[in-house]
């Protein structure tokens, strides 16, 4: 039997569905091992094999979600994986669709650091983290993930570039195995809203925008392939959803982000963590639950395409 020593990946969801999609990556899964008699631990692990590496999934227990369960997740993996190398953070967010990057629906967002940013920025709604966090950031290099993980994230990028990336293999092969949760929702539903445009207030969340003026969507070209494209660039991690477009283009402009979540908030040391987010909305008030499932997947197979370029 596998021990504790022989899973060096770490990688941490906080969704049901985002550990849904997760689990559908391995290769191979692991008998889950005898609880620690020395340890507090309440976090739920699926054990398994992803690439020939030996992985570790975590979450939260059910019910128990936000910034600071994350965060305690997080620790908790740690002191009890202790062989752990590195950690993935593998979900949901949403995107920055006037950055300048085409950002779509079921796209995906990896942090990644630039010249003014770390690969992701903890922000309060009042900026108050951020201020002090680009103030420590001044005179060093940011924060980062592990060189393995920065050579490999490279490695994927460049794949991608060079049409050589297996993404779209592994994000079939999770669809199939349940078509009806991860199944693409389709183009027609990717719909954007001027950002200064609120959603009409409707009886159901079933109606989705059906009642919304269609004057104020703003007219994007149409892609070629619904195959996911992955984006690299800083994340924000705000302990706010945001649900206001004009608040988000404020925010990704000041910020240089193309990515919006709440789940790494808690985190001392996010920057250290690779955060991949598979884009679900674009943090206005016309969010909806449709597009989760199928970002949750893309997340997944895009974490499994940067593993797969990590020598097991």
């Amino acid at each position: 039997m596998a021990s504790r020593d022989d899973y060096l990946v770490g990688w941490v969801c906080a969704l049901p569905v985002e550990v849904a999609a997760a689990k559908a990556t391995l290769d191979h899964i692991h008998d889950i091992l005898p609880p620690d008699q020395n340890s507090d631990d309440s976090n739920n692990y699926i054990l398994g094999s992803v690439q020939g590496h030996n992985v570790v999934i975590t979450y939260p227990t059910s019910g128990v979600y936000g910034e600071t369960s994350v965060a305690s997740v997080a620790t908790q993996l740690h002191a009890n994986f202790k062989s752990v190398r590195f950690t993935l953070m593998v979900g949901i967010g949403g995107g920055v669709p006037d950055s300048k990057e085409d950002i779509r629906l079921g796209d995906v967002v990896v942090s990644k650091s630039t010249a003014g940013w770390p690969g992701v920025v903890q922000y309060d709604v009042n900026g108050e983290r951020a201020e002090k966090q680009e103030e420590s950031n001044r005179g060093r290099a940011p924060d980062q993930p592990t060189p393995v993980l920065l050579t490999a994230m490279g490695k994927a990028e460049t794949a991608a570039i060079f049409e050589e990336s297996q993404m779209p293999k592994y994000m079939s092969e999770i669809v199939q195995q349940d078509p009806v949760t991860f199944a693409h929702p389709g183009p027609e539903q990717d719909v954007l809203f001027s950002p200064d445009y609120h959603h009409a207030t409707i009886e159901s969340e079933e109606d989705g925008c059906d009642h919304c003026d269609p004057d104020r969507i703003r007219p994007r070209q149409p892609r070629e392939t619904q195959d996911p494209i992955v984006h690299y660039g800083p994340i924000v991690s705000s302990r706010h959803l945001i649900r206001h477009g004009a608040s988000r283009d404020e925010l990704a402009n000041k910020q240089g982000a193309l990515c919006l979540e709440t789940e790494a908030a808690g985190l001392e040391d996010a920057a250290k963590y690779l955060i991949i987010r598979g884009i679900c909305d674009y943090a206005d008030s016309h969010s909806s639950k449709l597009w989760h499932a199928y970002a949750a997947a893309a997340a997944a197979a895009c974490a499994k395409e940067v593993l797969s370029f990590i020598p097991a």
